[in-house]
């Protein structure tokens, strides 16, 4: 039997085990708790923890009970220690296994917990055990950077079922590092799209890098992540090492990297890189950064507060961020109209910011979120390639149409 955390059983024979506070196994058996006091090659020797207690359990090496735990303790079982035990475990093993904040980590189990009253009463408050829930948090992470020249532990190199994840690692001219993470199921997906979507976003970027850069795909109607790129700057020279890496990983594939249609926010670098890169390419701007970069003219003209409360101005500056829905033979005539009188991207941003809990973490936790996104692409590829399908969002739906009908 492994060493679980699942549920005390009332019957004689049958027993299981929790994590003590120094992380070893304690068995349980009858709602009473045993440590082990002695180990051979072939046999596990429990006692009673409490002491003067000469109660035993004999287990194999494996855990399997032989004999012991019948006769009668000079104590009543302790439950509510056993419940508080399991609780504290699942708390640190949430700890260290997830980015969330400790605190609601603590809320969120507390909220969720079957510990009776007694239990609840006896359990550490939050105060009590966030000391020691952080010091088991950074015994798996390691030191946080003070620069951007380090080295990447292996466990950090590879997905989480230990395949190639770090894809390229260069420190460039002026010891400018550039990091991209992208596994070969990644790779296949970006290769094998005709249409890419490229945005940087700067909030997520963890200390020492400006940004995170992500190149996606839509894949049977989602958007998946294939490249994560950590840049240090955002110039065109760097996006062009990043096509040119993408240009000789295909061709080592037996592939090519040449999209059809790139959707690019309007990074000024990025966009002079993929002309250059990719000449034949159809290249857009996304329609989200459009309105977004409209709405930060508005406050840069100081016309911020006039747009909450001017309906007139509000509807015009409204009419400009809708122009690139219009007929190509139109968009002139009606900027013209404006002057005289969303999409893909933002959502997966909104997908980052759910799940990461501050602005520029630390790159361990960065890097964890990454391998387990390109493990999510995975399970995309498998269920979508085996006839699983997305519903369509009905909003959505309804706003295209009403787009659609505008346009005709």
């Amino acid at each position: 039997m492994e060493v679980t955390g699942e549920q005390s059983r009332t019957v004689d024979n049958d027993i299981n085990f929790i994590i003590s506070n120094k992380g070893q196994p304690l068995l349980v058996m009858n709602q009473y708790v045993y440590k082990c006091n002695k180990k051979t090659s072939i046999k596990k020797y429990w006692t009673c923890i409490v002491k003067n207690c000469n109660i035993y359990v004999h287990t194999d090496i494996n855990n399997n009970y032989l004999f012991g735990g019948k006769s009668e303790h000079g104590h009543s079982p302790n439950p509510e220690f056993i419940e508080v035990k399991k609780t504290r475990e699942q708390i640190k093993q949430r700890v260290i296994n997830e980015q969330t904040p400790i605190g609601k980590i603590y809320d969120e189990e507390m909220s969720k917990t079957v510990m009776n009253s007694v239990a609840i009463a006896i359990f550490p408050t939050i105060n009590e055990i966030y000391h020691s829930a952080a010091k088991n948090r950074r015994k798996v992470i390691p030191p946080i950077l003070d620069s951007f020249t380090f080295d990447i532990p292996e466990e950090f190199k590879s997905t989480i079922e230990n395949k190639r994840f770090l894809f390229f690692d260069e420190c460039r001219i002026r010891r400018e590092r550039l990091l991209l993470f992208a596994s070969d199921v990644q790779l296949d997906l970006l290769f094998n799209s005709s249409t890419i979507y490229m945005d940087g976003t700067y909030k997520k970027a963890p200390d020492h890098f400006t940004q995170i850069y992500i190149i996606h795909v839509v894949h049977f109607d989602i958007c998946v992540p294939c490249v994560f790129g950590l840049l240090l700057n955002k110039k065109a020279s760097t996006y062009k090492v990043i096509f040119n890496e993408l240009k000789n990983a295909a061709l080592q594939k037996g592939s090519v990297f040449s999209p059809k249609v790139i959707m690019t926010d309007f990074e000024p670098g990025a966009i002079s890189a993929v002309k250059d890169e990719f000449p034949a390419a159809k290249h857009i701007c996304c329609y989200f950064h459009m309105c977004q970069a409209v709405y930060r003219r508005i406050q840069q003209l100081g016309l911020q507060q006039q747009y909450m409360i001017d309906d007139t101005l509000r509807a015009l500056c409204r009419k400009l961020m809708a122009l690139p829905l219009m007929p190509h033979d139109k968009i002139v005539y009606g900027f013209d109209e404006i002057r005289e009188a969303a999409d893909y991207l933002p959502g997966y941003h909104n997908r980052m910011n759910s799940r990461i809990y501050r602005h520029h973490p630390n790159i361990w936790d960065l890097i964890n979120f990454m391998k387990a996104e390109e493990k999510r692409v995975q399970n995309i590829k498998l269920q979508w390639s085996s006839g699983a399908s997305k519903p369509k969002n009905k909003r959505t739906t309804a706003l295209q149409n009403r787009i659609n009908m505008l346009y005709d």
